[in-house]
Formats: C-alpha cells, sequence, structure tokens
C-alpha cells in the first residue's frame, strides 16, 4: 500500500506487487473517498460494512449497497481497477505518456478503450483544483495551433490558433495556462487574479494590458523589450520562466502527441498538473486518484 512519506516505487513492477488486484485498488480508493468515514449516498448513514461478495459498502440504515466508485468519473470506466491503477502510475512518471504507449504497455486491444482511460486521467489532471502561485510570478502570452497561412502575430480569429496566458513562478516549476479570449486588461488582470495570490510580484514586458495589476492587490515590475528587439541568446527578455515554460510545453505537446489538439484546455491543465508536482510522483498520484473520486 502507498503510504505517504514512504519511498515511491520506483518501477511498474514494483508498484503493481502494491497493488496486485482489484481488492487492494478497492480498499486503497475506500481511504481516500471515504477518509473522513462513510457516508450512504441514499440516507446519508454513516455506518456500513463492506460486503464479502463484492466488496461493496452496505449502509447499515437503509442496506443499500454502494461501490467506490459509484457516482464518480469511474463509474462507467469498464475497465479492471488494476488497469486503472497501473495506469495512473505511468500517468505520473512518464510525462510523455499517450494512448498508443498505454494500449502497448497493458495489452489494451481497443486504442479507443486507451484513448479513453488516458482522456479520463488527463482530465482529472487538468480539473485539479491547485494552489494559487505566489512570490515573484512572471506572465505573458503565447499563440498555439501552428501555422495559418497569411495570419501572424496575434491575430487568431477564424483560425485554430489560440491565445494562452502563461504564469509561472520563479524558482520553481509551477506554471499555469489558460486559454484567453484576447489580450487586454480586462481579461488578463482578473484571471491572474484568479492565479495568483494577492500581494505576490508579477512580472511582465511591457504590454499595457497588465496596468491594472497594481489595483487588482500585485506589485507590478514592468519590463519593456530592449531597443531594437530581442538578441539571440535571450539577453534581456523580462520574463525568463515563462520562456522556459513554453519552451517546455511545445516540446512535450509535440513529442507526446505528435499534432496540434482541437482542444488545448485539457492538455494545458495536464502539463500545469505535472509542473505542480513535479518530483513528487506520491503526492501527483494521492491527487490525482483522488481527484478521480472526489
Amino acid at each position: 500500500m502507498l503510504v505517504t512519506g514512504q519511498p515511491f516505487p520506483r518501477n511498474l513492477s514494483q508498484f503493481q506487487a502494491a497493488f496486485p488486484d482489484d481488492a487492494a485498488c478497492r480498499a486503497w480508493l475506500a481511504s481516500i473517498r471515504w477518509a473522513a468515514g462513510f457516508a450512504c449516498p441514499g440516507c446519508g448513514g454513516r455506518d456500513g460494512w463492506v460486503t464479502a461478495r463484492r466488496g461493496q459498502m452496505m449502509c447499515r440504515a437503509c442496506g443499500r449497497q454502494v461501490s467506490v466508485t459509484s457516482g464518480t468519473r469511474l463509474e462507467h470506466l469498464r475497465l479492471p481497477l488494476t488497469t486503472l491503477f497501473w495506469a495512473a502510475y505511468l500517468a505520473v512518471t512518464l510525462p510523455g505518456l499517450n494512448s498508443v504507449t498505454l494500449g502497448r504497455q497493458f495489452g489494451l486491444t481497443s486504442r479507443q478503450t486507451a484513448h479513453r482511460l488516458l482522456t479520463t486521467l488527463r482530465d482529472a489532471m487538468a480539473t485539479l483544483p491547485l494552489s494559487p502561485l505566489g512570490g515573484v510570478i512572471e506572465a505573458d502570452e503565447m499563440v498555439v495551433g501552428g501555422v495559418t497561412p497569411g495570419v501572424r502575430g496575434w491575430k487568431v480569429a477564424g483560425t485554430a490558433k489560440r491565445l494562452v496566458l502563461v504564469a509561472a513562478e520563479q524558482g520553481t516549476t509551477r506554471t499555469r495556462m489558460v486559454v484567453i479570449a484576447d489580450r487586454r486588461g480586462a481579461t488578463l488582470v482578473p484571471l491572474l487574479a484568479q492565479l495568483v495570490a494577492p500581494g505576490s510580484t508579477v512580472v511582465t514586458d511591457g504590454h499595457s494590458g497588465y496596468a491594472g495589476l497594481p489595483a487588482a492587490g500585485f506589485l507590478w515590475r514592468r519590463v519593456p523589450h530592449p531597443a531594437g528587439g530581442l538578441k539571440r541568446g535571450g539577453a534581456g527578455r523580462a520574463t525568463p520562466a515563462v520562456d522556459g515554460a513554453i519552451s517546455r510545453y511545445k516540446r512535450w505537446l509535440l513529442g507526446t502527441y505528435n499534432k496540434p489538439p482541437a482542444d488545448y484546455a485539457p492538455y494545458l491543465g495536464e502539463f500545469a498538473f505535472r509542473s505542480e508536482f513535479r518530483r513528487q510522483p506520491t503526492t501527483a498520484f494521492e491527487a490525482l486518484l483522488g481527484q478521480l473520486v472526489g
């Protein structure tokens, strides 16, 4: 069993030894879902026991049997819990996991099944509430979606391209990326107020869309690009942490999924999740499974 503070399994074989069957997986999920004690979704009863035949919780008050996955994202997955757990292990330890790799690893003959499983994991990563960034934060925008003939710069209307706000915490890998409609202050400042802790210092380039940051409770450090534009090598960049995060995101997306997605939000959320729990596999695994049954 995984216990916070204990060494995380170094490979899939060790992890499979910790979760060899569905019973072990079900017991661990129950400890996460009902950490504060069992609560019957039918009558609200707090007392129950595990049935021997199906491993479900039987409510003592109304007799209802409750599966640990009922009413959660896992309810209709139709896969053994061991497959889910082993896939979650790979998801938090392999940054480049895609449905093809996942299907080959576990012998899933249907690519649709592998895709559905990975989508379930990705959506849980993307929707996990993350704590606000703090300290010194860099903010900038990027365009994603490939090249559109005749369209350059920030123009994305009517194309497959998207504008994305990127916020990166200096000194860590913590990053937030969110699709935005435009680069106006009415869009940028309220969104940063959701992503960044009040009182933090926000560093940006010379874009005037961030001028409302002081009124929103932030310290604003504006670093305009040097005259004549940026030079090769990155000297004079206002937001090097953001630039690094953007570079890592684009390499990760291209290397993992090979083509631009139709909907960027889940992939941006997955990248933020990975940036949050980098080198913290135990915390990442517990957070991911907790989100799936939360």
